[in-house]
Parts: C-alpha cells; sequence; structure tokens
C-alpha cells in the first residue's frame, strides 16, 4: 500500500511537470519552469498529504494462528514484533501451544528438537519503505497481535520489538526464561507467579519499562543504564551492594532474577 500511494504520488508529479514543458517547447505559452518547479513540488505534496489522510484504506490483513503443542515437554518461543502493539499472555486451548489475532500478517515457523519444540513468529515484511519520505507509514503497517500461549508445560520466551505498545502478561505462565529486546516502546511485564524461578534479561532502548513482581515472588534485580529514570519499591527489594533484593530472596519458594539494560526513558518496578 505505501508503495503503491508513493507511486500515485510521483506518477502526478511527473504529469505535471511533463505538461509544462510540453506547453513551454510548443511555444503555446513561456513559461520558466524553474521558479514553478518548487511551488509546484509543495502544491501536489500538499494535495497528496490531505489526499493520504482523508481517502479510506481498505481492512487490513488479519490472521488467526494456531500452532500444535504436540508432544513437547517445553518450548521455546520467540517473537519479532515491529512497529504497532503487542499483548502475550496465557489462555491457548490445551492441546496448542499458542493461538493467536495477528493483524498486519505473521510469518512462522517450527521446529521439534527432541521434546522442545522452537516456534518463531515474525512480522511480515511489506517491501523497503520509501526513504525520502518516511512518514509515508501506511496504517496497515501497524501491526496488532494479540498472543495466548500455553501453560502446560516450562517455556523460554524471546521478545523482539521496534517502535510499539506491549503488554506481557506472563502471571499464569511457566516461564523459567524471559528475554526481551525492545526499542522505542512502551511495555508492561507481568512475571509469573507461580514458578520456582524465573530468568528475566531486558535490553531497553528508548523506552518506558513497567515491570510488575507478583507480591509472593522474592526477586534479585540488577539495573545498569544510560539516562533512565529507574524507581524500584524499596520496601520489597532494598537495595544490597549493587542489586535491588528481597529480604528473603535465598529461601523464598518463588523467585525471580531480573537484569534491565536500559537507553533512555523510565523503569518502574512495582
Amino acid at each position: 500500500m505505501m508503495i503503491r500511494k508513493s507511486n500515485i504520488f510521483w506518477g502526478v508529479v511527473l504529469i505535471l511537470l511533463g505538461g509544462l514543458f510540453l506547453i513551454d517547447s510548443l511555444g503555446i505559452m513561456d513559461i520558466n519552469l524553474w521558479h514553478i518547479f518548487g511551488p509546484v513540488i509543495l502544491i501536489v505534496f500538499g494535495v497528496w498529504l490531505l489526499a493520504v489522510y482523508f481517502i479510506k484504506e481498505p481492512p487490513e490483513e488479519v490472521e488467526s494462528l494456531s500452532i500444535p503443542i504436540k508432544n513437547a515437554q517445553r518450548a521455546i518461543i520467540t517473537i519479532h514484533h515491529g512497529a504497532g502493539s503487542l499483548k502475550v499472555e496465557s489462555g491457548a486451548e490445551p492441546m496448542e501451544l499458542l493461538q493467536g489475532i495477528f493483524a498486519g500478517g505473521v510469518d512462522h515457523s517450527i521446529v521439534e528438537d527432541g521434546d522442545t519444540l522452537n516456534a518463531k513468529l515474525r512480522f511480515r515484511s511489506v517491501g523497503h519503505p520509501i526513504m525520502v519520505f518516511p512518514w509515508f507509514i501506511s496504517s496497515k503497517q501497524q501491526l496488532k497481535w494479540d498472543v495466548r500461549l500455553t501453560d502446560n508445560i516450562p517455556l523460554d520466551l524471546k521478545v523482539k520489538s521496534g517502535a510499539n505498545e506491549a503488554l506481557l502478561d506472563l502471571t499464569n505462565l511457566q516461564v523459567n526464561n524471559l528475554r526481551l529486546e525492545t526499542g522505542a516502546s512502551s511495555t508492561v511485564i507481568k512475571l509469573p507467579e507461580n514458578v520456582p524461578y524465573t530468568k528475566a534479561v531486558i535490553n531497553a532502548g528508548v523506552a518506558s519499562l513497567t515491570v510488575h513482581i507478583p507480591e509472593q515472588v522474592a526477586a534479585k534485580i540488577r539495573f545498569a543504564g544510560g539516562l533512565m529514570d529507574f524507581r524500584v519499591d524499596k520496601s520489597r527489594f532494598p537495595k544490597t551492594g549493587g542489586y535491588y533484593q528481597s529480604p528473603d530472596y535465598k529461601s523464598a519458594p518463588q523467585q525471580v532474577e531480573l537484569k534491565i539494560d536500559g537507553g533512555v526513558g523510565s523503569v518502574t518496578i512495582r
């Protein structure tokens, strides 16, 4: 859609300029093309922006996807998400590893390795962006993914996202390892509440990040950041040396080890 709209824009520009050159060459009018070239471009560009705003686009591509759990005893799930919104939570049917609705389309792959199922979800490329005018991005390129995962087996979850808004609600999932790499985003993470041990590593760029740690879960939190506003509930996680840690961390039945590398933005731990 973006490439087609760009073709329309430049097609109109070329037609107008070709018509002006023709009028000048035939002697119908004496036109100083170089004096009007700039204004013509600005006028056509303005009309284009208005057309993009007012012309209704066709409905975006929406896909449903289910991946069966088969005989897997554990799974590694990797999600590559671009611009838009992402929601990950429990709720897959008993015989499904994951189910979801993917506005904007999705590509996926599945590899079985013994008792481990390795599933990857990736946003579908729609072509190369127009570098001269990157704001021509269509709303159809905004991904809206709603993914439900199984709570029946242990999971390793890897999420790589761009400029998006994300909710990772892992409360009822058996996530042993979480790795999140995010760019310009607003992300909320709710960590598991019934897992003996979860390791979470988060690399955030220009981001707003909120992490919820269930009341019954003890945590050890390490933070290394650039220009991040870092806020932590010190009544639950007092600072000890170079990290924040629950007083009963070593003896707690449920533990979270959390490491955050931040760029610019804010981090809140609750």
